[in-house]
């Protein structure tokens, strides 16, 4: 009996070992695509052609030219980890997936159409053998027979890679010079609308003409990733009015925004940096006063956060109408917006 308990724990032991193993054994294919923005694109493609020249791997594709450069390559995990490692000093990584892919499932389609093309091989072998090599049927069936076999020689193939190697990653990286002027029209639309919070403080306030101090609430509609917007607002005094200062002012501009290369390109999820401009125009009113003018707001700010969904921003603005009347009612503008994804 005691022999039996012995027996009987060493396979429990054995089958909890090997269920774990299997648990930690992975079989997969990694899909990865990379696109990077090199600002000295010489010198990462040189650095990419020795990375390449250095491994051992499946390449599919590799063409390095003047100014883009593109790999298509089967990689193992150690490779991989080694590819991570340098992308940092290709370049700004501006566009990253991936996909990954249970090979179990493929291994078990593969071997059972393996067993379906063997079976048709044989079939075909003892047909082929009730016919007389001259006839026209034996050479089509024999030519049939030499593509079931071309295929049968393709799956074998495919199956020894997904069995053999526990991870496959199939990376496509593409390295752009990062050059000043695009060499793609394409703009990426976005539906994220917002509100923005406003204070102007003029600087040379004219005794019944302009106040000191205004604050502005916003409707602020991002139209595009670079991103570039359409702002709808009033501004209202701060102060008591003490004559005919005026009070009102409905504000209606078109906005753009511009990353640096050189820190992120937005591409972070906090603090990028960002220049960029508004011109519009104004209806402004008072007690008895109106008037209408234009002006061009220059602007510097930065993105507290921003994902997929939700961008929170801050920025300092100046404003330079465009009237007579400029020196009483230019000033500095503080604002704050938050837009979402809608």
């Amino acid at each position: 009996m005691k022999l039996k308990h012995l027996l009987f724990s060493l396979t429990t032991l054995y089958c909890s070992a090997f269920c774990a193993n299997a648990q930690h054994t992975i079989n997969e294919s990694i899909t990865v695509n990379i696109e990077i923005l090199s600002n000295h694109y010489a010198q990462s493609m040189q650095t990419l052609q020795s990375f390449m020249q250095g491994i051992e791997c499946c390449v599919e594709e590799q063409r390095f030219q003047e100014h883009s450069s593109r790999i298509h390559v089967n990689l193992s995990k150690k490779d991989f980890d080694a590819l991570n490692a340098l992308l940092p000093s290709l370049g700004s990584v501006s566009n990253r997936s991936e996909k990954r892919i249970n090979n179990t499932e493929k291994i078990t389609e593969k071997t059972q159409e393996l067993q379906f093309l063997q079976q048709k091989r044989d079939s075909y072998t003892q047909i082929l053998a009730k016919f007389d090599a001259d006839s026209d049927t034996y050479l089509k069936l024999w030519r049939e027979l030499q593509q079931i076999e071309t295929d049968i020689r393709r799956i074998e193939t495919s199956l020894q890679s997904l069995q053999t190697s526990q991870q496959i990653y199939a990376v496509e990286l593409s390295l752009q010079d990062d050059v000043i002027v695009p060499s793609s029209s394409r703009v990426s639309f976005v539906n994220m609308p917002g509100f923005e919070y406003s204070l102007l403080r003029v600087e040379n306030p004219l005794s019944d003409f302009s106040q000191p101090l205004y604050q502005g609430f916003s409707l602020k509609y991002i139209l595009t990733r670079g991103k570039s917007f359409i702002n709808l607002g009033i501004f209202k005094n701060m102060e008591q009015a003490q004559g005919n200062e005026l009070t009102d002012m409905f504000m209606i501009s078109f906005g753009q925004n511009f990353y640096s290369r050189y820190l992120g390109r937005g591409n972070r999820r906090f603090f990028n940096p960002y220049t960029g401009y508004m011109i519009g125009g104004v209806y402004a009113s008072g007690e008895n006063r109106t008037k209408s003018f234009a002006y061009i707001l220059p602007e510097f700010g930065v993105e507290l956060y921003k994902s997929r969904y939700v961008m929170l921003d801050c920025k300092a603005q100046y404003l330079m109408p465009i009237t007579k009347e400029n020196k009483n009612l230019r000033g500095l503008m503080l604002s704050a917006a938050l837009n979402f994804v809608f």
